[in-house]
């Protein structure tokens, strides 16, 4: 999700579809992986067993990579960052998040994380959650065009010189800035 989410409501969905974009890419590389391009029936899936271990091994994963994804800058401001940069911060992430599955297949005895599905798994999560940062930040760009999301300015200065600035600042929509007010100082004389 874009890098500037300012309300605590939107953080939290970005962060929820993060968290969906690595189970689905999980899903997807797990089925990929095992070569099974069928699905399960319904009674197959009510009559599997699922441990209560590897249900809190699963959350402890995802909070890892919820820990991840806020220490590499997904949900804070980032704005002047430049595409490489932004790219290189998610494959940064991915290979962190994939790091875990390789060094504790063995012992936690995940069969399923053989080696196709290790890259299977981080090619698709690499792709998922670089495109829908990317499409989230045309989106964030394109409604601030529109007037929304905007960040507030007041300017400061003196009499024209201070309106002008503003005037500047209205006319380029590409600073996504909104003026709010113009203080003028007057010059004391000494």
């Amino acid at each position: 999700m874009p890098y500037s989410f300012r309300r605590p409501s939107l953080r939290r969905m970005a962060k929820i579809v993060d968290l969906a974009s690595v189970g689905a890419a999980f899903l997807t590389a797990l089925v990929i992986s095992s070569r099974s391009f069928t699905w399960p029936s319904v009674e197959e899936l009510l009559l599997s067993r699922i441990k209560l271990l590897n249900l809190l091994i699963l959350l402890a994963y995802l909070a890892f990579c919820l820990l991840v994804f806020s220490s590499h800058g997904f949900y804070s401001h980032r704005r002047s960052l430049r595409w490489g940069e932004r790219i290189g911060r998610i494959v940064s992430a991915v290979v962190i998040i994939v790091t875990p599955i390789v060094l504790l297949r063995e012992p936690l005895y995940l069969s399923f994380a053989n080696d196709p599905f290790v890259f299977i798994f981080g090619f698709v999560c690499f792709y998922v959650l670089a495109s829908g940062h990317e499409l989230s930040r045309t989106l964030l760009y394109f409604s601030r065009l529109h007037g929304k999301y905007l960040r507030n300015v007041v300017v400061v200065g003196e009499g024209q010189r201070a309106a002008r600035l503003s005037a500047q600042i209205e006319e380029q929509t590409g600073l996504h800035y909104r003026v709010l007010r113009v203080i003028t100082i007057k010059e004391t004389e000494a």
